[in-house]
């Protein structure tokens, strides 16, 4: 039945696959197929699609599509619903999988060539690698999107998704999404890579289903209300991400709202008790209960720490974790080596934290190890901070510390019993060290666009490795980067110039992936169009690699390619002329060119670099043919009388983003959309209009 059967890609959705092989073999949607293949509806569109019927049809093994299924067995043989390997369950009540009305980020579409079965999960409501809303209905007609469509990128009304309008995310929703993208890719994630600082290894410890069952909940509570009443996922994740935000500042803060929502004038009521809602809804789920101890863990903190004279039963204080950071006194006393005599009197003049918990009719003190004040931590000689404490007193990340520290960069003289203390006087000696390197600047240099400061670098950078953070810091204190100088007497204020931290931290993420570059930054060493170079890749001219973001090309392969070919697109601005002359040019002198097949578009041509100079030499003797003016002068008008007429009407200028919709203004005009890249007038009068706009909207 069918001409062409794509190879599925490992991450795919399987009816992104089928849609993407009915687009390869001409069909109008993908359901053709089924239905010419003797599917029922019943079959269609089902969490239990049955892969070895489809894959029969494809011409393939029985078992050929069971890792980008929907259902399977699990180990004892029963029928599961599962997603790339990660079980949903026996039943699909909470609604994990979006099938029925699908969702995608064109960019990724585009850039891939295909659909990843990301989007499947109904908790996936923005793209965290464009950092921008997914395209759910169609610009055109307005219909939603469904798989009943002839392409992955073309609505059923025929309209185009590459132009589809997106939004940007907030930051905290762009970490949630990168998290839970790499969960279900499993791919690894650290707390570095994230603006916002969730609890990434709290969440990736859980199960993919507790957090598609769990996510939510968190949500409708941020948004207070109960269970049901709110179903817009978009809303309920973002609330979501912003109590994982700043963990575990974003989580207090809602449990606050939640004590202060419920609060009674009945007396003194029990902790638990007063949050039994949250507590049930979280902690004694049968399904996914256990994978939320680290939950459990900080809402205990919560109670002891921040909400007051409440009882928190003793039970409630037996985590590990906990039992590491509030210690009763006498504990405490013990491994401080003093009396609780002298603890008592540090109590008493504010020293030390205590809280005093009643529980079953007792009263329990229970100390805070992580707020302690100076005179108790001079116990080892001088003033020692713990490792929290350092690092903020530096303004450095606590992973850039540890590893600085570790060096042997930073002097020791631990707290006994206190394993991660360090001496202020040695974190003074280290910073005026670093200080030294800069010489302090006057004026507003800081204001600078140029510049940028350690503390953004260290806070905003992503160097895709653990120690990329504390290796641009030691490479500044060993002289391989340097400073412009510093606005301030602290390490946040040291500046450096943006291009040389860009170029660090390029070189960082290259040496993270194994020398290799994104494909993006592929295609701009090779100066072509970036929908080619997974055709190069499929060719074998350039060497693909899996990374953190994506798929990555080894350098040194571009490097080997750029040296033996050049694309047509770098070739047209060195002679000063359009690829399509060139291709004129080249079937004249007979100069065999070599066109790679890319996604979504035309083919990508190259030629071997050793027929430049044959090309230049034609291009000079042969002239181009001369542009119409009546066209040109026609669309000038055109576009003219269109810019009049809105202005007359008080319209507002078709935009795409922040950008004029091109589209939309050449069709309005009765032109095609190629008249912007002919004609740099017509260009120039639609931006000038546009900026003009804005100014006035600003004013």
């Amino acid at each position: 039945m069918l001409v062409r059967t794509p190879h599925h890609r490992p991450t795919e959705s399987l009816f992104g696959y089928l849609l993407r092989v009915s687009e390869a073999n001409g069909y109008d949607t993908p359901w053709h197929v089924l239905l010419y293949a003797g599917f029922s509806q019943g079959e269609m569109k089902t969490a239990g699609f049955p892969t070895e019927k489809l894959a029969k049809i494809l011409g393939q093994t029985a078992n050929a599509l069971s890792d980008i299924a929907y259902a399977g067995p699990d180990a004892n043989g029963d029928v599961e619903f599962k997603i790339l390997g990660h079980s949903l369950g026996k039943g699909l009540r909470y609604d994990p999988l979006r099938l029925k009305k699908p969702s995608l980020c064109p960019y990724c579409v585009e850039e891939y060539g295909y659909i990843d079965a990301f989007w499947d999960l109904s908790l996936a409501v923005a793209c965290p690698r464009h950092q921008c809303t997914l395209v759910t209905h169609c610009q055109a007609c307005g219909s939603p999107l469904t798989w009943y469509r002839p392409g992955l990128l073309t609505c059923k009304c025929g309209a185009s998704f590459h132009d589809a309008p997106t939004q940007p995310i907030a930051p905290a929703l762009a970490d949630l999404m990168a998290l839970l993208w790499a969960k279900v890719h499993g791919a690894s994630i650290s707390a570095e890579d994230t603006l916002t600082q969730p609890p990434v290894a709290e969440l990736f410890s859980m199960q993919l289903h507790s957090l598609l069952r769990k996510l939510p909940d968190l949500g409708r509570m941020a948004v207070g209300t109960e269970k049901g009443a709110v179903t817009d996922r978009y809303v309920l994740m973002e609330r979501a991400a912003g109590v994982l935000a700043a963990w575990p500042a974003g989580f207090r803060q809602l449990l606050g709202h939640i004590g202060t929502a419920c609060n009674t004038n009945s007396g003194m009521v029990g902790f638990r008790k007063h949050f039994e809602q949250f507590y049930s809804r979280f902690f004694r789920s049968r399904t996914c209960g256990s994978d939320f101890i680290w939950l459990r863990d900080e809402f205990v903190r919560f109670g002891i720490e921040e909400y007051g004279d409440s009882i928190i039963d003793y039970k409630l204080l037996r985590g590990e974790q906990v039992a590491r950071r509030f210690v009763p006194k006498a504990e405490l006393a013990r491994s401080l080596g003093i009396s609780p005599v002298t603890l008592g009197k540090w109590e008493r003049n504010g020293l030390v934290d205590m809280k005093r918990v009643r529980t079953r009719g007792q009263t329990r003190y229970i100390a805070d190890i992580t707020k302690f004040t100076d005179v108790p931590l001079a116990l080892s000689g001088g003033t020692t901070l713990k490792l929290r404490e350092a690092a903020a007193y530096l303004a450095v990340p606590v992973s850039v510390l540890q590893r600085v520290k570790a060096l042997g960069h930073i002097p020791g003289g631990l707290l006994a019993k206190a394993k991660n203390g360090f001496r202020l006087a040695g974190l003074t000696a280290f910073q005026q060290k670093l200080l030294a390197l800069s010489p302090l600047l006057e004026g507003d240099a800081e204001q600078s666009g140029d510049l940028v400061n350690l503390a953004r670098v260290l806070r905003e950078s992503r160097f895709h490795s653990r120690d990329g953070k504390a290796d641009f810091l030691l490479a500044y204190l060993a002289g391989a980067i340097k400073a412009v100088g510093r606005t301030g007497d602290t390490l946040k204020d040291i500046q450096f110039r943006r291009s040389d931290v860009i170029a660090f931290v390029g070189g960082s993420r290259a040496k993270a992936a194994g020398n290799s570059v994104s494909v993006r930054e592929g295609a701009a060493l090779l100066g072509c169009d970036v929908r080619g170079v997974p055709g190069l890749i499929t060719l074998g001219y350039l060497l693909s690699v899996p990374g953190r973001e994506g798929l990555r090309v080894l350098r040194e392969s571009v490097d080997r390619f750029a040296e033996q070919y050049v694309a047509f697109s770098t070739l047209s601005k060195e002679l000063e002329t359009s690829s399509k002359r060139l291709h004129r040019l080249a079937k004249a002198g007979d100069i065999p060119v070599m066109l790679v097949d890319s996604t979504h578009s035309g083919p990508v041509p190259f030629i071997e670099r050793k027929h430049i100079s044959e090309l230049s030499r034609l291009s000079l003797e042969l002239p181009a043919r001369k542009p119409n003016p009546d066209y040109k002068n026609r669309a000038l008008n055109a576009i003219r009388q269109y810019l009049d007429l809105l202005k007359l009407k008080g319209e507002p200028l078709p935009r795409c983003g922040s950008k004029p919709h091109r589209h939309d203004i050449a069709k309005a005009c009765g032109l095609d959309r190629s008249v912007f890249y002919k004609n740099d007038v017509v260009s120039k009068l639609v931006a000038d209009y546009a900026e003009a706009e804005e100014r006035k909207n600003v004013n």
